[in-house]
């Protein structure tokens, strides 16, 4: 199967099928998916949310893409910041080490360049093998409360970060220098924002938490219409659309506090759902808005339909037009700070809000934290997440 397919989704009954919308005849996806259903083990099977392993999902004959030493930007969304074409500036030629720290999927080992079908474990590593165990390690979002004292430590061979880092720690206090962890899955942005969020509408002030509750509820039941005419299959997303609108009714009324949010999102049945879902939306919003987000596809080999599959695929990494399009759709808004190695080592982050027309207006902006390849939740003023 090539890139352009998106990734295999098994839905919850019946067989496997290679795209989350209608995308022409049913001949697109009878073969391949019938083959994917045939070769997927049995516990996937069971997990309405498996991605399976189809070699590579990227097309063509070269290996997917790895974790090497010395990774750029992408050129085609002029991101991550500092990556080729970013606004944000350059790396200026730092060394791999320097870009991502020494081990920026924390398994404790640096994952080099290896041949496709490289057996882990052995001193060479692909992405999907640092990314499956860092995944062993973290919840998928960690209810402990982490200092920034603690990140800068993992950054001493870097200079720039360690520097932005304390930076952050200066501008907040240390007394609010705190960041939760989100599973580095390839789903850290939908995740971890989708759950700041929520539970900053669950601590919220009475008055306030209703109103928001009854926004979102709304905003909610406008994204129906907005997918199918996407060309998405609601019978794909409409019980995930439907449990989120009964969990907003449950913020409304008080009745889904924190605790029970937190395990919600790290239940891996109803967290990927929420992220199955929410890229959807993403998406169905850029097709909603081709003249806008069209220009943000500049690279003449990928096309927009190819541009809204990344969007679409769990475990593909988020750029900044899926933050644009998650925040529009759902009139939320969003602070990223941005801990690249661009600036030097006397340079403070980059921060960018996302604050579309639409977003409640009591509702303190969430925050995440950007390393290079992976977002957190920052916990940054009262009332936001870690409190």
């Amino acid at each position: 199967m090539s890139w352009t397919d998106g990734s295999w989704f098994v839905p919850t009954e019946g067989g496997a099928d290679n795209s989350l919308r209608a995308t022409g005849p049913a001949a697109t996806t009878g073969a391949s998916a019938a083959e994917g259903a045939t070769n997927a083990d049995a516990g996937a099977q069971s997990n309405p949310f498996a991605i399976l392993d189809t070699g590579n999902l990227y097309g063509g004959d070269e290996p997917p893409p790895l974790i090497d030493a010395d990774v750029g930007g992408n050129s085609a969304l002029g991101w991550p910041p500092g990556g080729s074409g970013s606004a944000l500036g350059d790396f200026g030629g730092a060394t791999g080490v320097e870009k991502w720290g020494a081990d920026p999927y924390g398994v404790g080992q640096e994952a080099t360049s290896a041949p496709a079908g490289t057996t882990p474990g052995l001193g060479r590593r692909t992405e999907a093998d640092a990314r499956q165990e860092s995944a062993v390690a973290c919840p998928l979002v960690d209810a402990e409360r982490r200092s920034l004292a603690e990140l800068e430590g993992e950054y001493e061979a870097s200079a720039t970060l360690r520097g932005k880092i304390a930076a952050l720690r200066r501008r907040l206090g240390d007394g609010r220098a705190f960041y939760r962890r989100v599973r580095g899955d390839g789903n850290c942005f939908f995740r971890g924002a989708s759950f700041a969020y929520l539970e900053s509408v669950a601590l919220a002030p009475h008055d306030v938490r209703r109103a928001e509750a009854a926004r979102l509820h709304a905003a909610l039941g406008a994204a129906r219409p907005k997918m199918c005419a996407a060309g998405m299959l609601e019978l794909v997303f409409e019980d995930q659309l439907e449990m989120l609108q009964e969990w907003a009714e449950q913020l409304g009324k008080g009745d889904l506090p924190p605790e029970v949010l937190l395990a919600h999102f790290n239940d891996d049945v109803t967290s990927n759902s929420v992220v199955m879902f929410l890229r959807m939306l993403a998406s169905s919003e850029m097709a909603a808005r081709e003249d806008f987000f069209a220009p943000f596809v500049a690279d003449d080999t990928i096309t927009f339909a190819t541009f809204r599959n990344k969007t679409e695929a769990m475990g593909e990494e988020s750029d900044h037009p899926a933050i644009v399009a998650l925040s529009d759709a759902l009139g939320v808004s969003l602070r990223v700070i941005y801990l690249d190695a661009s600036g030097g080592d006397q340079a403070e982050a980059n921060t960018i809000d996302f604050t579309p027309e639409s977003a409640g207006k009591d509702i303190v902006p969430i925050t995440l934290m950007y390393r290079p390849g992976h977002y957190d939740i920052l916990c940054e003023g009262t009332g936001t997440p870690c409190q």
